[in-house]
């Protein structure tokens, strides 16, 4: 995981644990609401910033995108170039 995923990894934690800790001083208490469900929700959270982070560019390089057209098009002409090249 890069650094900036860490970080914001890290902040989320100490929010919800500020919450946490902020909740049981006014002695309110919520069963849902431990300490094991914050480390839950936190690796759901790293996860599916890790999912999107491999998303993004794969959604983007599907060519479905006017510049990725042009990317693909490029591409294919390079190819075709290269195998008359090597068939010669």
């Amino acid at each position: 995981m890069d650094s900036k995923k860490k970080q914001w990894a890290i902040q989320l934690t100490g929010l919800l644990t500020a919450i946490y800790t902020l909740l049981a001083s006014l002695n309110l208490h919520f069963e849902w609401f431990t300490m094991d469900s914050i480390n839950a929700f936190v690796a759901v959270f790293v996860a599916l910033v890790a999912f999107a982070g491999t998303l993004y560019p794969t959604f983007k390089n599907t060519f479905l995108f006017k510049k990725g057209k042009e990317q693909a098009v490029l591409i294919e002409k390079g190819l075709k170039n290269n195998e008359e090249k090597d068939g010669k």
